[in-house]
């Protein structure tokens, strides 16, 4: 018997040359983990099989990804359009008696603006251009439209439906309405933007 040799000597002293049932348990333990096969995850070529896996999936992913698609006009931003209403000066709720301005940039290549308005009751109610004028050029930046529309008794309370109407050229009341139709939908020159506007 060595010194390194401690377990028998600890059995020889409790008087049984035999394993204790501790290291019976350890040696059982010892010989399952060498000859029992590892779980399917453990192994390598599990390993390999998932990073394989993986890799399709990304490539899936980055096929079928949703692509972003942009609705402005192709080359420049988006439209923009703004509206809101002012008392003495002051911003205040849209109501009668308070004047409506605009705060619009066109999309490239459609710099004219016209805007009109849709009541509750179907009714359209024309803001820009005049009567007897045609649709203004806009600058490129957004910026307040010069002209403010006062809101007088044809604005009864309620939610109306805006639009803001971007052409190439410039139009006139009715050559806008051609264009756009019955539904204010835009067309080859002419982009449309519909906003709400809330009338208290």
């Amino acid at each position: 018997m060595t010194r390194e040799d401690p377990a028998r000597l600890a059995r020889l002293l409790s008087g049984r040359d035999e394993p204790s049932v501790l290291e019976t348990e350890a040696l059982f333990d010892r010989i399952a983990g060498e000859v029992a096969p590892r779980p399917w995850w453990r192994r390598p070529i599990a390993w390999g099989a998932l990073s394989g896996l993986a890799t399709a999936a990304a490539a899936v992913a980055l096929v079928f990804a949703p692509v972003e698609r942009e609705f402005g006009t192709r080359g420049g931003e988006e439209p923009v359009l703004r509206a809101h209403c002012v008392v003495d000066a002051e911003t205040a709720p849209c109501a009668q008696g308070a004047k409506l301005l605009f705060d619009a940039r066109p999309p490239e290549g459609a710099p004219h603006f016209a805007a009109l308005a849709k009541r509750p009751d179907g009714t359209v109610i024309w803001y820009l251009p005049a009567p007897d004028a045609a649709s203004s050029p806009l600058g490129d930046a957004t910026a307040v439209v010069p002209t403010a529309i006062r809101l007088g008794d044809e604005h009864p309370a309620g939610r109306y439906e805006l639009f803001g109407v971007f052409t190439k050229d410039a139009m006139t009341r009715a050559q806008i309405e051609a264009s756009v139709g019955a539904e204010l939908r835009g067309g080859p020159g002419v982009t449309v933007v519909r906003r709400e506007l809330e009338v208290r």
